[in-house]
């Protein structure tokens, strides 16, 4: 019983700490925040902290890895292998994620995330629809490449824009502009 106790705590000082991060990130970029700054905000000490993480870009790494794994549970419904050509499908489960954690998902976008997350992101769906397009279109491999890393790009701007404007077109109507978009941009 003392082990449940302890792992509840645990997860209570975890989830304190990177709420404090996110809170400092609406204001600077996580290499600009000291672990004294995201102690404070957290009500923990310093030891607590450095227990889990070994700076803030440790905690910030744990908490982009969280949104990757989410998003992959979240898409375990869909198997974009197989029905690659369902985008929009795939794009709605998304975008339901995005929307239901629009503080995280804008701060770890926008302009004070780390870079490396868009790409790690984008990789989720890479594969798919890399061969999509080269069986589809008829695309070589490395050009189908340079049409995906466009789309993927000109979406994550579209999608931070959405969510910046506090998503003032309906979620649906938004995945359908994205597939619509990305459809047209293909060669």
């Amino acid at each position: 019983m003392e082990i449940k106790k302890q792992d509840k705590r645990v997860r209570y000082t975890k989830l304190f700490l990177k709420e404090a991060l996110i809170t400092l990130m609406q204001d600077k970029p996580v290499s600009q925040i000291k672990v004294t700054e995201i102690c404070q905000a957290a009500e923990i000490n310093r030891a607590t902290f450095y227990s889990y993480y070994t700076d803030p870009m440790d905690l910030l790494a744990t908490v982009e890895q969280e949104v990757i794994d989410n998003i992959n549970m979240y898409l375990q419904s869909f198997d974009y292998q197989e029905n690659p050509s369902d985008m929009l499908v795939m794009l709605t489960k998304i975008l339901e994620y995005i929307e239901q954690n629009e503080k995280l998902c804008l701060i770890l976008l926008g302009g004070n995330g780390n870079p490396d997350f868009q790409r790690r992101i984008t990789m989720i769906i890479r594969e798919g629809f890399v061969k999509d397009y080269q069986t589809k279109k008829a695309m070589d491999p490395s050009v189908a490449e340079y049409v995906y890393t466009y789309i993927a790009s000109g979406s994550f701007s579209l999608i931070l824009k959405w969510l910046e404007e506090e998503r003032r077109i309906p979620l649906p109507q938004m995945a359908e502009m994205v597939v619509r978009l990305s459809n047209g941009a293909g060669l």
